[in-house]
């Protein structure tokens, strides 16, 4: 009797184990067909691309990112909040843009991560591929007086990124991280390309506080800044502190400082009434995230 309990007992165990097998299994698998999304809000004193300044004044950038098994699209657009792109003002521009998007950067794309065991347990993996479209509502080419709808560029953007080349300097659970990350861009249309190449330490402060440092290097062809002209080369370093208000929303400060890394770069910032030898900015950015 007690042998036929026991049988009983261990078959009833097992079933369970393996219900409760099929049910993680199951809500492993819905949840890995549920899509991510984020907004992202980003009020920055100025408009920086690449260490430059774009817009010395204001702006709010607003970025919408929707992913769903690595597969992505993207939208992001900075809003002029200052009228700076007026025709008067900055001339680049047929009509005045105050409250109005200077720019929208349309992304779809690929991410696929290989985790670090198969890489000889070294680190994570990420490579992206994606194709991006930029359009600049009411943009006036140099030497163009016809009011365009829009100024287009089609790059094809090839990204590969490193994440947690050090996930700590001591042991597993260290707050310490390093990471590195490199993203190439060829442009379809004007045949030109330039890459972006960082390296990045962050340190966790608190279970909700976080502090990151970040030092992005630039690089691009003679053609990115006109026929002739010597390659773009410049570097921008960010500091940045991030809280996380609750598990969807994070709201963090950050403030930047970039320099031309070649004379003919640096010139023509000095040249440039919206550039400096160095160029400052800062700013804050809220983030949600479902």
């Amino acid at each position: 009797m007690q042998k036929t309990f026991c049988v009983l007992l261990g078959v009833v165990m097992l079933s369970v184990g393996v219900m409760a097998q099929d049910v993680v299994t199951a809500e492993e698998e819905e949840n890995g067909w549920k899509p991510s999304l984020e907004l992202t809000a980003d009020y920055s004193s100025a408009y920086v691309s690449k260490g430059a300044v774009g817009n010395p004044d204001p702006i709010l950038a607003l970025e919408l990112n929707l992913e769903l098994k690595g597969f992505y699209v993207d939208v992001w657009s900075p809003f002029d909040m200052s009228s700076y792109n007026s025709p008067e003002r900055s001339g680049s521009y047929t009509n005045n843009r105050r409250g109005r998007a200077e720019e929208i950067d349309y992304v779809i794309g690929y991410a696929y991560t290989i985790e670090a065991d198969k890489l000889g347990g070294f680190s994570d993996l990420t490579v992206d591929f994606s194709w991006q479209y930029y359009q600049y509502p009411r943009y006036r080419e140099e030497g163009d007086k016809r009011e365009l709808s829009h100024f287009k560029e089609m790059p094809l953007c090839l990204g590969v990124s490193l994440d947690n080349v050090l996930a700590s300097f001591t042991e597993a659970d260290s707050p310490h991280s390093l990471a590195l990350s490199n993203n190439l861009y060829y442009d379809l249309e004007q045949y030109y390309w330039y890459t972006e190449s960082g390296i990045s330490y962050g340190y966790q402060i608190t279970e909700q506080v976080a502090f990151s440092l970040t030092n992005t290097w630039y690089w691009g062809d003679h053609k990115f800044n006109g026929w002739g002209k010597s390659a773009m080369k410049a570097t921008d370093l960010v500091a940045k502190v991030d809280y996380e208000i609750c598990d969807h929303v994070t709201l963090g400060a950050y403030v930047g400082v970039a320099w031309a890394t070649n004379s003919h770069e640096r010139q023509e910032w000095k040249d440039d009434a919206n550039n400096n030898r160095t160029n400052w900015w800062g700013g804050v950015k809220c983030s949600f995230a479902f």
